[in-house]
């Protein structure tokens, strides 16, 4: 059976065991959420995914979604990783992503289900849409202060984006500044280095979207 920091070193590691994804360009306009994911499922990632993350919290999927569910089906799918069985962890990362397409985790988990039933290219696929969410998330400020803070539209997004950095999250609070709710995390790496990362909780929290930096 596989522990919790196995299953965590799977999800880091998924970002480094393929091809590096292609160079994705950023759109003109911004689509509406269904369009935009109707274009990914048809192998298209010629998406701009900081759009495609704030387009879904402005869907009704975003409103429609009960925190409880996904939590469940989450819980599923990281079990049936940590006891071997990818297939049934695959089919639960499926079902969240029929609800939240921009779920990192899912997609990752989706890619090292494809991988090991020999489906090279759908791994591919599904890693390249995680390494999308998340360089878009990088994208979004540096983390290391209140005014340059990594903004999220979700908790999940930051500790997937803790583990794409190899980066441990030692402790969590929240603070808030000019009106706005930012959660500070202590992290440290795997040689003991020590630092702090700020992440603009505005929209999960019910805020205004905040300006893209």
């Amino acid at each position: 059976m596989m522990g919790r920091e196995i299953i965590l070193r799977l999800l880091a590691g998924m970002l480094l065991a393929l091809p590096a994804a292609p160079a994705l360009a950023a759109q003109a306009s911004t689509p509406k959420y269904e369009a935009m994911v109707q274009r990914l499922r048809a192998g298209n990632l010629d998406v701009d995914f900081e759009a495609l993350r704030m387009a879904y919290t402005r869907s009704d999927y975003y409103a429609a979604t009960d925190d409880t569910d996904l939590a469940e089906l989450r819980g599923q799918m990281f079990q049936a990783l940590a006891t071997g069985n990818a297939g049934e962890a695959g089919e639960r990362a499926q079902r969240i992503l029929d609800l939240v397409y921009v779920d990192i985790d899912a997609h990752l988990i989706s890619a090292i289900a494809y991988r090991r039933a020999n489906d090279d290219a759908k791994a591919e696929f599904h890693r390249a849409v995680a390494m999308g969410l998340l360089q878009s998330i990088r994208d979004s400020g540096s983390g290391g202060s209140i005014d340059s803070a990594f903004v999220v539209i979700s908790t999940d997004e930051e500790f997937a984006l803790l583990r794409s950095q190899g980066l441990k999250p030692m402790s969590r609070s929240m603070v808030r500044g000019d009106g706005r709710a930012f959660d500070v995390v202590d992290v440290s790496d795997d040689a003991g280095h020590k630092g702090r990362l700020y992440f603009n909780v505005g929209i999960p929290l019910g805020q205004a979207e905040p300006e893209i930096k």
